[in-house]
């Protein structure tokens, strides 16, 4: 019984993660600046952008999914899991497509690059979320780190 209630805590805690992961991009990779309470600069970071409506999607989610692992016929509760789990990704999705569309196309360094990220996420929905959102965090993190020189000036620039 108590290997139950810690699986059942363990399961809480990873829908948590994974929904507040998808919710809110880290700004700086998913790695936290500071190391916190916990002493794990990743938990940390992942903790300081959990909100209430994740904590009541993650019992949800997981009380669903409890309930067809207990009940009988547990397709019902199982389906009704996949379909909460499938408008999570919808609503990540679509925060980061119209963030996508919501660039300026000088943002980009190739002339079509915002054309095939939007191709790659309509359609391969989540290889494109998540190849988008790394790229996004690498770029961001790329821009954000003081050790990056600029490129120098051509010399053809300078004249």
């Amino acid at each position: 019984m108590i290997v139950l209630a810690l699986l059942l805590v363990l399961v809480t805690l990873l829908t948590l993660g994974l929904i507040a992961g998808l919710d809110t991009p880290a700004e700086d990779g998913g790695v936290g600046a500071m190391v916190g309470p916990t002493g794990y600069a990743w938990l940390d970071g992942l903790l300081s952008r959990v909100r209430p409506w994740h904590s009541v999607a993650a019992l949800s989610l997981v009380g669903l999914l409890t309930a067809a692992v207990v009940s009988g016929p547990a397709e019902f509760f199982l389906m009704l899991f996949l379909a909460a789990l499938l408008l999570l990704f919808f609503r990540a999705w679509r925060r980061e497509f119209l963030g996508l569309m919501a660039t300026p196309d000088d943002a980009f360094p190739g002339r079509h690059d915002k054309l095939v990220w939007a191709a790659l996420m309509v359609l391969l929905p989540p290889v494109g979320f998540w190849c988008y959102r790394a790229h996004r965090g690498a770029a961001g993190a790329k821009a954000a780190d003081p050790h990056t020189r600029p490129n120098p000036t051509p010399a053809a620039d300078l004249f």
